[in-house]
């Protein structure tokens, strides 16, 4: 081994080894995962207010369109995870990450400043479906940069554990989101939800992505990113490297079918 992969190895195992680092890296990770779910929670139990001011009608049709806001989000994550795997191995991850939460958080916070379908008519369900497919892909990169950024700064006896934050960030995110919307229609009621206060919730995302791209903003690339940047090892063409190696094809087949 190099005097150069000495000193590398030695930086890396600092900075996991530093707790209080690790730990903001994780919330960092976990806040991301939070912003991105919260929306999925509140998407849902606001499906018939959506339907009514943006899609025009709650019958079943305009329910239905409202609907495959959910689908076509899902759709897009696998389009953005690879995407942003891309950058985030060519450019690295800490303003990647912190670019995808912003997008995040403005899609959702956008949709609540959707004019109603009697304001602009059809352009109201384009622009939901647009703000949806622009919060898959973006969410479809946070997740797994985010996994990214936390295990590559966590010790190897911690990585599972300190990752495992991200999966708790998006459960309270749903709980959070559930619990906000139901609230408001219990305190509020429905003629006032579907006025208006169906996009207070939407609008919520605008500061929780900004707090969690000012964590974010606050830390440095990951050791091992920086290692490799310093040492001029950065892979030029990260897809074909993966799909070029038998090791990664393993890795990615055992990947997706893990129970």
């Amino acid at each position: 081994m190099s005097s150069t992969e000495s000193l590398d190895a030695a930086e890396i195992e600092r900075v996991t080894q530093d707790g209080r680092l690790v730990r903001r890296v994780t919330v960092a990770g976990s806040i991301g995962s939070f912003v991105e779910w919260y929306d999925y929670g509140i998407y849902g139990l606001l499906t018939t207010y959506l339907a009514i001011s943006i899609m025009g009608g709650g019958d079943a049709g305009s329910l239905l369109l409202t609907n495959i806001g959910f689908l076509v989000s899902f759709i897009a994550r696998p389009f953005g995870s690879v995407l942003s795997g891309y950058i985030g191995d060519r450019l690295g991850r800490k303003t990647l990450l912190a670019t995808l939460l912003l997008l995040i958080s403005a899609s959702t916070a956008c949709i609540g400043l959707i004019p109603s379908h009697e304001v602009i008519g059809v352009a109201a369900p384009i622009l939901l479906l647009a703000l949806r497919v622009l919060q898959g892909v973006s969410a479809g990169g946070e997740v797994a940069g985010a996994m990214a950024f936390v295990g590559e700064y966590s010790p190897d006896h911690r990585r599972n554990f300190n990752m495992s934050f991200i999966a708790v960030g998006s459960f309270l995110a749903l709980m959070t989101g559930s619990a906000f919307s139901a609230t408001l229609i219990t305190v509020l009621g429905d003629a006032t939800m579907t006025a208006w206060a169906w996009r207070v919730p939407f609008l919520v995302a605008a500061p929780l992505g900004y707090i969690g791209f000012y964590i974010r903003s606050q830390l440095e690339e990951t050791p091992h990113f920086a290692a490799l940047r310093e040492a001029k090892s950065v892979e030029r063409n990260p897809l074909r490297a993966v799909f070029t190696s038998k090791e990664h094809l393993r890795a990615i087949a055992l990947t997706i079918f893990l129970p």
